[in-house]
């Protein structure tokens, strides 16, 4: 409807012009309508709208907003969340990423190893002692392995590469010249690195005996060597014996059948192991003990002592040889 001129426009006649008028129906901004079909993502005039299918504005979903099982990211170093409602179009899944060492929630975090999360596998080159591992940026090399004992052998197995190098030191028992290890059970008879020893009844090096001791007194010495007046023949193994006369043989063994009458010896002054013989003194106790005893008897049966007759050679022995008269 078109006003003529010097005609009034009445509420009526505005209101028949508008419904008269056709709509818009392009999605035009700026027109201050929203037409059928348009939404807030191709004309600015319409309102977003929750729940229209179409993420508009300020929306992060609608109709396909993520629930839980949507959150799975399938990394498990991360937290699976999501914040929001799908009522306001507003939800979002959030993956926050696992930073702590925890064993058993199936996350090795970064920063973390199998020594303080179980869930990280050991790895070697990582410059930490692992699991199984034996070294790790540490690993020994042969020097390393010297012990400094001359009585070990001294190796290496494994590899650094693998973090299984370790160092043997095997002790050494065999018996060997010139490894500078005297070995147990060995001497210097035997091998040529072990030093003498007194007191092992083995004549090693300077010692001119061994007794199996380190006393004085017994013919060899606590330094190993004769004592005067001594002979060890045989090293002291089997005891030392006395030879006061220096004539090379024992004492109780030398041809003189009369041994110094102011020694009271009878001959026999042989020691083993630093003590005089009591074999050497068995006979000459059961002789005396023998004439005491017939002695004794005797008198106990005739209240004297009978004759000697020289002429008969006759000597009364309690009545088993001689005669009584």
């Amino acid at each position: 409807m078109v006003l003529e001129h010097g005609e009034d426009a009445t509420l009526e006649s505005y209101s028949l012009s508008l419904e008269t008028s056709p709509a818009p129906t392009a999605c035009v901004a700026g027109d201050d309508y929203c037409a059928m079909g348009c939404d807030n993502t191709n004309d600015a005039d319409c309102v977003p709208i929750c729940g229209n299918t179409v993420v508009e504005a300020t929306e992060l979903c609608d109709g396909n907003c993520p629930t839980l099982a949507d959150c799975d990211d399938v990394d498990v170093c991360t937290v699976d969340s999501f914040t929001g409602d799908a009522s306001d179009c507003d939800v979002q899944c959030q993956n926050a990423p696992i930073t702590v060492c925890v064993g058993d929630d199936g996350c090795c975090a970064p920063g973390c190893d199998n020594t303080n999360d179980s869930d990280c596998t050991p790895v070697c080159g990582n410059s930490v002692v692992e699991a199984t591992e034996l070294c790790d940026g540490d690993c020994p090399t042969l020097a390393d392995c010297d012990d400094v004992d001359a009585c070990t052998a001294d190796g290496l197995t494994g590899d650094a590469s693998d973090c299984d190098a370790q160092c043997q030191n095997t002790p050494i028992t065999a018996c060997v010249d010139g490894d500078g290890c005297c070995a147990p059970s060995c001497d210097i008879t035997n091998d040529n690195d072990c030093a003498a020893v007194c007191g092992n009844s083995v004549v090693d090096g300077p010692e001119s005996c061994d007794d199996g001791n380190t006393a004085d007194g017994d013919g060899c010495s606590a330094t190993c060597t004769v004592e005067t007046g001594w002979i060890c023949a045989d090293g002291g193994a089997s005891g030392c014996c006395r030879d006061e006369d220096d004539d090379g043989s024992c004492d109780n063994t030398d041809p003189d059948p009369d041994p110094d009458p102011d020694s009271g010896s009878s001959g026999c002054n042989c020691r083993s192991g630093g003590g005089d013989s009591p074999a050497s003194s068995l006979p000459i106790l059961l002789l005396a003990l023998l004439v005491l005893g017939l002695v004794s008897s005797r008198y106990r049966r005739h209240g004297r002592l009978g004759p000697l007759h020289a002429a008969h050679a006759t000597v009364w022995y309690d009545g088993v040889i001689g005669d009584e008269r």
